[in-house]
C-alpha cells in the first residue's frame, strides 16, 4: 500500500528523476504524430499545463518520491527532452502535489484519462475493465455519470476485453475494428474465434477474407445454429441466459435477430453429441447404423458413404465402423458410412454393384411385349448425351441473346435469373417476396432454396412484377458490403442523385465516435458555438456560461447537437464528403 507524505495540496517544480509512472494507467501508446508535436510543443514555449503528482515512499531516504496521477505524455516529452540536454537529474516540470490514498489516486487518474481526447480504443476499454475489477460491477452506473459515457458503452468494451490477445492487439494496432470485436465476441470459441481473425487480417489461404463488420457478422450467421434443432434440453444445459444465444445478444447489442440461434458450436455439439450418444439406440433406429459421427469433425478421405453406391451387407451391419454421419443440427448427412477399412468397404460395394448392373441390364434390354434384349438404344459411354447437348447450348444461347431486343420481356427474365444464380442473398430476398411456401420461415439463409421454382414463378411474372423484383433485387445486391464496395456504392448514390452536402445529417451514432476534442472542433468550424439556439441551451440545460462549450463533458456536447434545435443541414464533416483522392485511388484501382 502507497503511503500519503504531505496533506496539502501545493505547485512546484518537481525534478523528473524523482517522478515515476502509475502502473495501473491503461494508456500505453506514447508514439505517434501527436506525441511527436507535443514534444515540438514543450521544447518551444515549455510545459504550460502542471501534471498532477502524489507523493510516495521510495524506501530512498534522501529523495522524496512522486507518482503520475494526471500528465503522463507531458512528463514523457519533457523527459525526452531533458535527456538530450543535462539529463533528468537537471531537469524538473510544473507539478501540482496532492496527498491522496491509492482509492483516490486510482478515481482520479481513470476519469482524467477517461476525459481526454486522445485516448485509443482499447486504451479506452482497457481503462473501464480495470476500472470496474477494481470497484466492482456495482461501480458501473457511478462510472458512467462521472464520465458522462452511457453505462451500455461500457460494459459492451469490458466485454470486448475478454477477447484472445492476439483479437486486441490486432484491434489496437487497426488491423480490425471495434465492431469486428463485437461480432468475434459471440463466438465464445476461441479457435473459431483466430480463424476468423486470420481472415480478417488477410493471412488465410485456405478461405476468402473478411473485411467489414457487415460480412464478418453474416459469416457468423449464417454458420450460427438455429436453437430449435437442439435435441437436449436448452433449459437444463443453460442455453436460455447463455451470451452465445442470440436472444441474449440481440438485447445486449441492440440487434435484432430472426429466430433464436448458437453461436457457440463447440459447447452446442457437445451437448447435441451428449444426447445422439445417450439415445442412439431409438434415434438412429431407421439408419440401422451402430454409432454416430459429426460430418464436420471428418475429412473427405475419413469415411465412406454408401449412399448411392451399394447397401451394407450382413457383416457391416454387425461392425462397429458402421455410422451415420450428422450435421450438428441433427440431420443425416450420410444415412450409413464406413469409418473402418477401405480394402473391405471396396469389396462389397463393387460385388453390390456388379450385381444391380446386371439386373438393370437385363431389364433394360428386353423388347417390350416379347421378352427378347434389343440393345440397340443403350449409350455405351453415359457423359456423352450430356456433353454434346452442353457444347451446343454454349454457341446457340448467346447467339440468340444477341439479337433479343433490349426491351424485351425475356432479357428481364434472363438477366433476374442470373442475379439470382449469383447471389444467394438476393434469392432468399427474391422467394420471401415472391414464394409463398418460404415466405413464414424464420431464417431462410439456412434453408435450401429450390431452384426450380424460382424459375418458374419468374417465367409467371408479370411485365410491371418483373420490373419490380428487378428493382428490390438490385436494392438487395447493392447494399451487400462484401458485393459492392463504398466507393461503388457512392457512385449508385450519383446515379440516384443523391447530394451527400444537403442529405447527410449528424447522427448521434456518429458523435459517439468522435472524441471530446473532435466534437468541439466541429462546434467551432460549423459555427455552432455562435448560434443563438446552441448557446441558450448551453446556458439554460446545461448550466454552463454562454461561449464555454470547452467546460462541457462529451455527452453534453452531443446534446448540443441533437437536443439543442441547432440547424444541421449543410453541417457536413469533410471526411463524409469523397476525396479527389478516393476517388483516384478507386479509378487506379
Amino acid at each position: 500500500m502507497k503511503k500519503e507524505t504531505k496533506s496539502v495540496k501545493s505547485f512546484e517544480n518537481v525534478v523528473l528523476s524523482t517522478i515515476q509512472a502509475n502502473p495501473l494507467n491503461p494508456r500505453k501508446n506514447f508514439e505517434g504524430k501527436k506525441f511527436e508535436e507535443l514534444i515540438a510543443s514543450v521544447r518551444k514555449v515549455g510545459v504550460i499545463e502542471p501534471v498532477l503528482l502524489r507523493p510516495i515512499e521510495s524506501g530512498k531516504k534522501s529523495k522524496i518520491q512522486y507518482e503520475i496521477i494526471a500528465g503522463e505524455r507531458r512528463f514523457r516529452a519533457m523527459s525526452q527532452i531533458a535527456s538530450e540536454d543535462g539529463g533528468l537529474d537537471k531537469n524538473s516540470i510544473p507539478s501540482i502535489i496532492q496527498a491522496m490514498s491509492d482509492d483516490d489516486a486510482f478515481d482520479l487518474m481513470t476519469i482524467e484519462n477517461l476525459q481526454r481526447e486522445d485516448l485509443s480504443e482499447l486504451e479506452e476499454a482497457e481503462s473501464f475493465k480495470i476500472y470496474l475489477e477494481k470497484k466492482g460491477k456495482e461501480a458501473l452506473p457511478e462510472l458512467a455519470e462521472r464520465t458522462g459515457i452511457n453505462p451500455q458503452y461500457i460494459n459492451r468494451r469490458v466485454m470486448v476485453m475478454s477477447l484472445p490477445k492476439e483479437v486486441l492487439k490486432a484491434w489496437g494496432k487497426g488491423e480490425i475494428k471495434y465492431g469486428h470485436c463485437e461480432q468475434l465476441i459471440r463466438l465464445k470459441d476461441k479457435k473459431l474465434t483466430l480463424e476468423y481473425l486470420a481472415r480478417l487480417k488477410g493471412e488465410d489461404n485456405n478461405h476468402r477474407d473478411i473485411e467489414t463488420v457487415k460480412e464478418l457478422k453474416g459469416e457468423i450467421d449464417e454458420h450460427a445454429i438455429p436453437m430449435k434443432s437442439a435435441k437436449f434440453n436448452i433449459e437444463e444445459a443453460g442455453c436460455l441466459a447463455c451470451q452465445s444465444n442470440t436472444d441474449c445478444q440481440a438485447a445486449l447489442f441492440e440487434e435484432k435477430y430472426e429466430g433464436v440461434f448458437c453461436t457457440n458450436a463447440t459447447c452446442f455439439k457437445k451437448h447435441q453429441g451428449d444426447y445422439f450418444t445417450a439415445n442412439w439406440k431409438k434415434y438412429g433406429k431407421h439408419a440401422k447404423t451402430n454409432g454416430f459421427r459429426f460430418r464436420r469433425d471428418l475429412n473427405y478421405n475419413d469415411y465412406e458413404g454408401f449412399n448411392y453406391r451399394g447397401d451394407p451387407g450382413e457383416k457391416c451391419k454387425e461392425c462397429c465402423h458402421l455410422i451415420s454421419l450428422l450435421t450438428i443440427e441433427g440431420k443425416f448427412d450420410e444415412k450409413q458410412a464406413c469409418v473402418g477399412d477401405k480394402t473391405c468397404f471396396n469389396q462389397i460395394v463393387k460385388a453390390f454393384n456388379a450385381a444391380k448392373q446386371k439386373e438393370e441390364n437385363k431389364s433394360k434390354n428386353k423388347v417390350k411385349g416379347t421378352g427378347q434384349e434389343d440393345d440397340s438404344d443403350i449409350p455405351r459411354v453415359s457423359w456423352h448425351g450430356q456433353h454434346f447437348r452442353e457444347e451446343f447450348h454454349k454457341v446457340r444461347i448467346p447467339e440468340i441473346m444477341s439479337e433479343l431486343p433490349v426491351d424485351d420481356y425475356r432479357c428481364l427474365c434472363l438477366s433476374l435469373m442470373a442475379m439470382l444464380k449469383s447471389n444467394h442473398d438476393a434469392e432468399v430476398k427474391f422467394a420471401k417476396q415472391w414464394l409463398p411456401e418460404y415466405e413464414a420461415k424464420e431464417n431462410l439463409y439456412h434453408y435450401e432454396i429450390n431452384s426450380a421454382k424460382i424459375w418458374d414463378r419468374i417465367l409467371h411474372l408479370n411485365s410491371e412484377e418483373i420490373v419490380r423484383a428487378h428493382r428490390d433485387i438490385a436494392r438487395e445486391i447493392i447494399m451487400q458490403s462484401m458485393t459492392f464496395t463504398p466507393y461503388e456504392r457512392y457512385k449508385v448514390g450519383k446515379i440516384l442523385n443523391i447530394d451527400l452536402a444537403t442529405e447527410w445529417r449528424i447522427t448521434k451514432e456518429y458523435l459517439d465516435k468522435k472524441t471530446t476534442k473532435e466534437i468541439l472542433a466541429m462546434i467551432v468550424k460549423f459555427g455552432i458555438d455562435k448560434d443563438t439556439k446552441a448557446q441558450a441551451y448551453l446556458h439554460e440545460n446545461l448550466n454552463k456560461k454562454r461561449g464555454r462549450f470547452d467546460t462541457c463533458k462529451k455527452s453534453e456536447l452531443v446534446s448540443i447537437f441533437l437536443d439543442s434545435g441547432i440547424d444541421l443541414s449543410g453541417k457536413v464533416p469533410t471526411e463524409i464528403l469523397i476525396s479527389e483522392k478516393e476517388i483516384k485511388d478507386e479509378e487506379e484501382d
